[in-house]
């Protein structure tokens, strides 16, 4: 799955979340085997911060109690921490082309192999199992399995009862007649298992002759077999099924399965000619339905949770082994899939080549819902998957007593638009840095403080009982790089701290400490709002130390002026950040 990084996380796993497959992961082919699964997720320690990404918003969160800090500095990064200081902070690049910046209180989960609601059950009191192929023939096709007329359908099923004991029946579609006997796909039988005996188990060599088995009470039997979607049409595009009526629905702890089953498979030459396989499949486990198998995401509905937070979800859909991984968008309720016909329809290629179609869509409560179908077009015929697993990382909403709060803190101006829902009561968001946003901005909090310049095109909606604006200003500050030669070679402001609230006409002064020999002088090179550069108009000499930088605060009422001085030992070119 698209695995979602916390806070502690390299910004190399930022941005490759890889699917975690073990190499026992295997594809559907001559044995469906219920023991095949993606590799489980592993569990992490819980963060104070998280973050998840899709093409169209980043999203952060932030543990309820814990303060979340974030700035934006030179070369469109983002930065996020939870102090001030940003020590420790992740660091998130091309931050403008992430499309909503989203943050909101709450926790990541992740849950394994989750089985579709009502499994073993594919409706009713039905459980459906896929066949590893599909175009099965009996003897009026010309199928070889069993005896020399062929096309014999013989296997074995298994359920475990309520008093601890395994049931065993035998089916076949023989039609007991041993002086002519005949195999026919459209008669399918037990002969032998509680409820059923009287006549051999099968015509073929190997076949027992049985005595009938009366079930006890309450003891799970089926009543019919049936195969389905039996078909030459589209090779490749759908599996055989056989399905069963029960006489009550099973639960999981049944753990119905097809032992085995033996049947001929009709394979097409080049010419038209048709030829039959015998095939065996073993262990097959039941099939989740076909349309809307849901899918119930248990730590989605822990208590505490207030529901997925969009945009958050990524996993793996797992049909007997074959792994599909889909992400969400913050602004759909649909799964996303890369490689399918669109983006909305993802596809599975088993390994003899068949295709199975799937579309999903989710619900914040952690319901997925799943349609399998076995056309490339939407609405195509619904088809039996198999055994499915869905894996899923995600965000959930929460609240705590404690408050905590956001703080935008002085940078560059921040483009996205904007979306702030921090649920804890007290909680504070602070705008300090300017946010000049595309889109819209939206803010949730008991407080919000604005400091810095807010501009959107769109809607500005702020749900706050406590609203306050002030001025924006902050004060650069800058650093130099010093020659070998005791020269000073440039001065760098500051990354996130290029100030707020200067006139690019009235650009404040820049002042470099004495030397031993000839001071330095500067001039500001670039005023928009912030220090963006600065100009080197004398080099100086006898520097030893990097001198103390001064600027000037800005023009308006509340500066401060603001002293930086470079430690001792700086002599080469420190980068911002």
């Amino acid at each position: 799955m698209h695995r979602t990084p916390g806070f502690a996380a390299t910004v190399k796993e930022l941005f490759s979340r890889r699917t975690t497959r073990g190499a026992a992961s295997r594809r559907r082919g001559t044995s469906r085997n219920g023991d095949q699964r993606v590799e489980t997720l592993e569990p992490r320690l819980a963060l104070a911060v998280a973050a998840f990404f899709e093409p169209t918003s980043a999203t952060l969160l932030a543990s309820p109690g814990s303060d979340l800090y974030l700035t934006k500095v030179v070369g469109d990064e983002l930065w996020v921490g939870e102090s001030s200081t940003f020590v420790g902070r992740q660091t998130i690049p091309a931050i403008s082309t992430l499309g909503t910046l989203a943050i909101t209180t709450g926790v990541e989960k992740t849950d394994t192999d989750v089985e579709f609601a009502g499994f073993p059950m594919s409706s009713a009191n039905t459980t459906t199992f896929v066949l590893s192929k599909t175009f099965l023939l009996d003897n009026r096709d010309g199928g070889q399995v069993g005896s020399s007329e062929g096309g014999e359908l013989y296997g074995t099923l298994t359920c475990v009862q309520p008093d601890g004991t395994t049931s065993t029946w035998t089916f076949t579609n023989w039609d007991l007649n041993t002086a002519d006997p005949a195999y026919n796909l459209s008669l399918i039988r037990f002969t032998s298992g509680p409820k059923y005996g009287g006549p051999r188990t099968r015509f073929a060599p190997g076949g027992e002759p049985t005595i009938f088995v009366q079930p006890r009470t309450g003891y799970y039997v089926p009543l019919s077999i049936e195969l389905i979607n039996n078909t030459s049409v589209n090779i490749g595009q759908a599996a055989a099924s056989l399905q069963i009526r029960w006489n009550q629905p099973l639960t999981n702890q049944q753990q119905a399965t097809i032992k085995e089953v033996r049947y001929d498979r009709g394979v097409f030459g080049p010419f038209g000619d048709v030829t039959s396989t015998p095939q065996t499949d073993r262990d097959l486990l039941p099939s989740a339905p076909q349309r809307n198998a849901v899918f119930n995401l248990p730590a989605a509905a822990e208590v505490g949770s207030l529901g997925i937070v969009p945009g958050t979800l990524t996993g793996t859909i797992a049909v007997d082994g074959v792994p599909l991984d889909f992400t969400t968008r913050r602004a759909s309720d649909q799964l996303y899939f890369t490689g399918g016909p669109s983006p909305t329809r993802g596809v599975l290629t088993t390994a003899d080549g068949s295709r199975l179609y799937v579309t999903g869509r989710y619900e914040s409560a952690g319901r997925i819902s799943l349609t399998f179908e076995s056309g490339i077009t939407v609405g195509g015929a619904p088809q039996d998957p198999g055994r499915v697993l869905v894996s899923a990382n995600y965000g959930v909403r929460t609240t705590g007593p404690k408050a905590g709060d956001v703080t935008f803190f002085a940078g560059h101006d921040l483009t996205n638009p904007i979306a702030v829902d921090v649920l804890t009561p007290g909680s504070t968001v602070h705008v300090d840095s300017p946010l000049l946003s595309s889109g819209e901005i939206a803010i949730n909090a008991t407080n919000v403080r604005f400091e810095g310049t807010t501009t959107t095109p769109g809607v500005l909606r702020v749900n706050a009982p406590n609203v306050s604006t002030a001025a924006n200003i902050q004060t650069a500050q800058a650093r130099a790089e010093i020659s070998a030669a005791g020269q000073v070679l440039r001065l760098i402001p500051v990354a996130g701290f290029e100030g707020s609230g200067y006139d690019a006409d009235k650009p404040p002064t820049v002042t470099i400490g004495a030397p031993q020999s000839v001071r330095a002088e500067a001039a500001l090179g670039r005023v928009n709002g912030s220090v963006v550069s600065i100009n080197l108009n004398e080099q100086g000499s006898g520097y030893v130390t990097a001198p103390a930088i001064t600027i000037t605060p800005p023009d308006q009422p509340g500066g401060v002026q603001a002293v930086v001085t470079c430690p001792h030992g700086w002599n080469q070119f420190l980068s911002p950040g």
